[in-house]
């Protein structure tokens, strides 16, 4: 849009031009107010053209900008790190907790608890380091993309 556009304004600009100097070659032979008031109509004219085009020059470098600063942004939220180790924790917690299902079966109530304490507690501590990693990865992407607080899921808690 924009190409056309600054197209249509130079074509525009070079006929409205072209009508002016003819304007005053006719103002240079005869001093028709009639004229003289279209030839000041058409210079007018050129002249907010020049200054559309301006505007448009000025639109398509803020934009060019705004796009950069956002590609940048998005780069360093899409860096962050995940965390492994809370990751495998939760997964291990799972695993615990089947076995002390197949402790039940094979040797009893006292060794299963055991396994499904531990694997709970596991999973938990997996879970809930997750769920903290996550809120800040938020807090760090709402901060990066100046995201209102309304729109915060966790506004009443503070990092």
């Amino acid at each position: 849009m924009e190409t056309t556009l600054r197209s249509s304004l130079n074509n525009w600009q070079q006929v409205l031009q072209t009508v002016g100097t003819g304007i005053q070659e006719k103002l240079s032979a005869a001093k028709d107010p009639a004229l003289s008031s279209w030839h000041t109509i058409i210079y007018r004219v050129i002249a907010e053209i020049n200054s559309a085009m301006n505007d448009l020059h000025v639109l398509s470098e803020d934009l060019t900008a705004s796009r950069s600063d956002a590609e940048y942004r998005e780069v360093l939220v899409r860096a962050w790190p995940v965390n492994h180790f809370l990751d495998r924790m939760t997964y291990i917690g799972t695993a615990v907790l089947g076995a002390g299902g197949a402790a039940f079966i094979f040797h009893g109530l006292d060794l299963a608890i055991v396994f499904w304490a531990i694997g709970l507690i596991l999973m938990g501590l997996g879970l809930g380091g997750l769920w903290e990693w996550e809120r800040k990865h938020w807090d760090f992407y709402a901060d990066q993309f100046k995201v209102d607080e309304r729109y915060r899921p966790w506004k009443g808690r503070k990092s």
